[in-house]
């Protein structure tokens, strides 16, 4: 019999209420809320209390693209490439991608309701809530929309580790007690643990699906959270999952004569674990250090380019490119302006930085942008001295370099 391979999306439309922990499925419509008397709606549509924390009138809702169902690889390869990853680009994920990531975790996949994540007796007591920069949403499922919940960057509260305060997407598993019907306060955490592991390991499939890397956590600062988010008692942030398009490696490329820039760049690319280029003019510089500088007299006055050595780097595999140059007789040094010149800065964030004697930048940076047709997002200079001794300094430098959005 002929096997056939289901793409991660196409899984997630069929997929069905399971058991969790012998308790039994249903498809039964989603519980209300426990409280007698109500006709609450399942936990995704239950509104933000206004009195707590009434949506901003500047953060708009998000009407999100229908998801891409048809998309994606096959199961089998999705979870050979599911990993964790704690390093995100800055950039902010595509309308279509948030949409699939959002769906994968909690959208409605069947007419009655149902959902790509199964949950216990489907009380749906498990809601997600994203964290962009602009602000908090709450995902609703039944409009495939994100509501607004409080505008500004909140992102720092999503996890205590570093990289939690500049993904592009944090999401918020936010357990509801009160309509967990379990028993006691142990089996209730433990059944909403599942289904929050649950959604989060439907989005770990679908990042591995679309090429974005992801990681879920459990350490948040819940208090200040609770507050951000409006949430009342008997809600709690129980998981969180950081998203985003992987982070890919930063490129330092530098020409350096007596050694200062080579340092600076070496420190730098250590710190954010970049890739070292390094520009080599095909005919070196003399080694006599006033014979160098009536060379590059010569060639800065005459606008001279000299021809370089071996193959140039391959800009397409680099969001960010770190260019390092010393302050030669005021300006870029030519072969870097060689370098700049035969390359291909579009989209790229260009950062820029040189080394020098006492001369500091002076015309370096608007000419190593004329030179890269590209705008500079960051530049930087220090003297020899400082290349011989602030390693922290270029380490810092770089890793705002790698932080900046294009």
């Amino acid at each position: 019999m002929k096997k056939t391979a289901f793409p991660v999306r196409q899984v997630l439309l069929a997929s069905i209420v399971l058991p969790v922990l012998a308790l039994s499925a249903t498809n039964a419509p989603p519980v209300a809320a426990k409280a007698a008397g109500t006709n609450a709606p399942p936990a995704d549509v239950v509104d933000v209390p206004a009195a707590t924390n009434a949506p901003p009138a500047e953060l708009r809702a998000i009407v999100l693209p229908p998801p891409d169902v048809a998309g994606g690889i096959p199961v089998g390869q999705a979870l050979q490439a599911r990993a964790s990853a704690r390093a995100f680009s800055p950039h902010p994920l595509s309308p279509q991608q948030l949409s699939d990531v959002l769906w994968a975790a909690a959208g409605t996949n069947r007419p009655n309701g149902m959902r790509t994540a199964g949950s216990t007796r489907n009380f749906q007591a498990v809601s997600v809530y994203a964290i962009l920069e602009e602000g908090i949403f709450r995902y609703a499922a039944d409009t495939h929309s994100l509501k607004p919940v409080a505008a500004g960057d909140f992102r720092k509260l999503a996890g205590r580790q570093p990289f939690a305060a500049t993904a592009p997407l944090n999401l918020l598993y936010v357990a509801d007690f009160g309509r967990m019907d379990v028993g006691d306060r142990e089996r209730q955490m433990l059944c909403l643990g599942v289904d929050a592991g649950l959604m989060g390991g439907n989005v770990y499939l679908q990042c591995a699906s679309a090429g974005l890397a992801t990681v879920i956590r459990g350490s948040v600062d819940n208090a200040p959270l609770a507050q951000a988010m409006g949430l009342p008692d008997g809600r709690e942030v129980i998981l969180a999952q950081s998203v985003g398009l992987p982070r890919t490696r930063p490129l330092v490329a530098y020409f350096s004569w007596g050694g200062n820039t080579r340092r600076a760049a070496r420190a730098m690319a250590e710190a954010v674990g970049g890739d070292l280029y390094e520009i080599k003019p095909a005919k070196p510089y003399p080694a006599d250090y006033q014979e160098c500088v009536r060379q590059a007299g010569h060639e800065v006055r005459d606008g001279f380019r000299p021809e370089l050595a071996g193959p140039l780097p391959d800009l397409s595999k680099y969001e960010t490119v770190i260019v390092g140059s010393p302050n030669w007789w005021g300006t870029v040094s030519p072969p870097v302006a060689a370098f700049l010149e035969a390359q291909d800065f579009t989209g790229k964030t260009l950062a820029f930085f040189v080394t020098h004697g006492t001369g500091g930048m002076q015309r370096c940076a608007d000419d190593a942008a004329k030179a890269a047709r590209a705008p500079l997002a960051l530049t930087g200079s220090w003297t020899g001295n400082d290349a011989a001794a602030l390693g922290d300094a270029f380490a810092e430098w770089a890793r705002r370099a790698v932080d900046i959005r294009p």
